[in-house]
């Protein structure tokens, strides 16, 4: 079986869900009160999410992740590769070159 074919059959279980990554099921009640609202927050991020919940909030946020949008964060970071401790650049550009 190749890594493709496995996934998607791990992908077919009912068993494999976003639910048994639900951290409050795992705590005990009093912590769960306690880490009530950061349970909240994670319960609603989309990576986190099944199904039809999950492409809905993925839509959301789809054309930031563009490979066009993808090359040009990658080329700003390469940008800002130069740029020293001080804030100064660490490479030189002399004016007119590309």
């Amino acid at each position: 079986m190749s890594d493709k074919e496995a996934a998607q059959v791990a992908l077919g279980q009912s068993a494999l869900s976003s639910r048994t990554a639900d951290a409050g099921s795992y705590l005990p009640a009093d912590m769960k009160e306690e880490c009530a609202e950061l349970l909240d927050v994670l319960s609603r991020w989309f990576v986190l999410l099944d199904g039809e919940q999950h492409t809905a909030a993925r839509r959301g946020v789809q054309r930031m992740f563009s490979p066009g949008r993808i090359r040009k964060l990658q080329e700003s970071t390469q940008m800002g590769e130069g740029i020293g401790s001080q804030g100064t650049s660490k490479k030189r550009h002399n004016v007119g070159e590309g």
